[in-house]
């Protein structure tokens, strides 16, 4: 059973018996004594509606009365529902301070590496937790639990569009290290902004995978279109791509929604948006550069 993830607003505690599960799709209390009975099957239309009636705030590009595009925030129930991939935002106290550090102008290589790798672990987390899941339900050593499963790594790759993917690559591969690895070279002209293919190297059954795709900057989407087109081309379905990038901006979120509706995207935070350099504001510098300490 695929169900859409996402992060449970706050709520009321009289808002909390909205989402409760009715009594009859409640697990059953542990058995007093003796050993405990197998679990029971999964309920898929309890998991789904349970699914449903958890609030889980994406963000989607709708267009102003300017023309230029704007935030509003759409249900993950209606994302899995009607198949469009929309975008999560990353919620965590831990992403304004750590933000605070690598977005500085002055903080040196090493504290910036340490601090981007820190916030890449919780984005790789986040993305991996927003692939398809399997409701399962199991024993604890007091009772039952409504759990979920994620599908098999066989059936995952992660794609990093190198070289700043490579950074957010360890990450996910340290939380999820059995997964597949495929590499796109794609290098953007500073001139004209516009991307160019040097190199891309998948697995050869990749089509029948869900894909990680891993950049940390979202600017005006067009390196991260022509890695999901050479996806395509390999017989990737959107729908089963995820991309992870740590800053995004309105344009790029825009951009690749416009020709990829149903990718999924999985963001830090969303900035301003362009400057006329295309570049991010107010971003955080050229990422690759700063990590991998190759500034001029």
């Amino acid at each position: 059973v695929e169900t859409a993830r996402g992060i449970m607003p706050h709520t009321k505690a009289a808002d909390m018996e909205e989402v409760a599960p009715p009594m009859s799709h409640r697990a059953p209390p542990a058995r007093p004594s003796g050993r405990p009975a197998p679990p029971p099957e999964p309920d898929l239309k309890s998991s789904t509606d349970v699914n449903v009636q958890t609030r889980a705030l994406s963000q989607t590009m709708d267009g102003k009365a300017d023309g230029k595009p704007g935030l509003t925030w759409r249900d993950d129930s209606t994302v899995a529902a009607n198949g469009k991939g929309g975008v999560h935002v990353l919620e965590s106290r831990a992403v304004k301070h750590l933000f605070t550090v690598i977005r500085n102008v002055v903080t040196p290589h090493e504290l910036f590496r340490l601090h981007a790798r820190r916030l890449m672990r919780l984005l790789a987390e986040e993305g991996i937790a927003s692939l398809p899941t399997t409701a399962k339900t199991i024993y604890t050593a007091c009772g039952t639990y409504q759990g979920e499963t994620l599908p098999p790594p066989t059936s995952v790759c992660a794609v990093s569009i190198v070289r700043a993917g490579d950074a957010l690559l360890s990450e996910l591969l340290l939380a999820w290290p059995s997964v597949s690895v495929g590499k796109v070279f794609i290098q953007r002209d500073e001139a004209t902004a516009k991307p160019k293919l040097f190199y891309e190297k998948l697995p050869p059954k990749i089509a029948d995978k869900h894909v990680l795709l891993l950049d940390p900057m979202l600017a005006t989407g067009g390196t991260a279109m022509m890695a999901i087109k050479c996806l395509v081309a390999r017989g990737v379905i959107p729908s089963r791509i995820v991309f992870l990038n740590v800053v995004s901006c309105p344009q790029g979120i825009a951009n690749v929604h416009k020709e990829f509706p149903d990718v999924k995207i999985v963001t830090c935070e969303i900035d301003e948006g362009l400057n006329a350099k295309s570049y991010i504001v107010p971003g955080l510098g050229d990422f690759g550069d700063r990590f991998f300490d190759t500034t001029e």
